[in-house]
């Protein structure tokens, strides 16, 4: 719930306020957005989970969008920027772990291009957010074809050029930088505390190694939920610290059930309203 609280309050920073001047101001509007960030934030996880390809980003952005009648145009900035934020992040504690010497041996062979994918998404990002208003610019003004939409495709081009400028303010930027670190550290307090109600004796850092390994084996979805896949990873990266792998096991059916049922279950409520 914490970590879903702070990926919340970075997507309404990458948002931007939306609808009117000052909608935020007004009495009762300032939960009503947090009511439909909330909303899309767990809705969009819980469709991750349980289909493949990340459509979900997709339904966050389209509850985003209707919710707070915000351009898409702004929403796909903010989402496209958040992902280079997190690909950033992920490689920083990658890297940290491999320069400390935590990496299991059997993980460090699949870091080098996990990292690569991770530098290219990153780019990927920061290039569909700097050109598509410049390309969305050109198709308008040289293609007949798109000439009943102008007036649309104008305002995309508008509204991600100020979401570019919004996003990029240095206290705006600083307070994202920062809730990007937290984050996944908040993610691995989850590990930690799963670790203890077992008992186990493994350092603390661990949980950040189970983090990251994770995310490179569940970069692609293969099965809903990432069942089995999620196990295996977790069985693999304990055992390599001399768990049992009974134990090991126990704790992964654990730690997948805390990490994916509050988000599916939530999801799930939030999906009466807007699907």
């Amino acid at each position: 719930m914490v970590s879903l609280a702070l990926v919340t309050l970075r997507w309404s920073l990458f948002v931007g306020r939306g609808g009117p001047a000052n909608q935020c101001d007004q009495p009762g509007l300032f939960s009503r957005r947090w009511r439909v960030l909330w909303s899309s934030v767990v809705l969009g996880q819980m469709i991750n989970i349980l289909v493949p390809l990340r459509f979900g980003e997709g339904a966050r952005v389209a509850v985003t969008t209707r919710g707070l009648d915000v351009p898409v145009g702004r929403v796909m900035v903010g989402a496209a920027l958040e992902r280079a934020f997190d690909v950033a992040a992920f490689g920083t504690f990658a890297a940290l772990l491999i320069v400390s010497g935590w990496m299991p041996a059997g993980f460090r062979g699949v870091v080098p291009a996990s990292a690569t994918v991770a530098v290219g998404t990153f780019l990927a990002g920061l290039l569909f957010v700097r050109l598509l208003p410049t390309t969305l610019a050109w198709l308008r003004t040289r293609l007949g074809v798109l000439a009943p939409a102008a007036a649309w495709i104008e305002k995309q081009e508008s509204a991600m050029r100020d979401g570019w400028t919004d996003i990029m303010r240095r206290h705006q930027i600083a307070a994202i930088a920062l809730l990007t670190a937290i984050i996944p550290i908040s993610a691995a307090a989850t590990n930690l505390l799963v670790f203890q109600s077992f008992n186990l004796q493994v350092p603390a850092f661990i949980a950040f190694v189970l983090l990251v390994v994770i995310q490179i084996g569940t970069a692609v979805v293969s099965v809903p939920g990432n069942v089995g896949v999620f196990h295996y990873i977790t069985v693999a990266t304990l055992t390599a610290w001399d768990v049992p792998q009974a134990t090991a096991l126990a704790v992964a059916i654990v730690l997948h059930l805390v990490s994916i049922a509050p988000k599916v279950f939530l999801g799930a409520m939030s999906a009466k309203k807007y699907l």
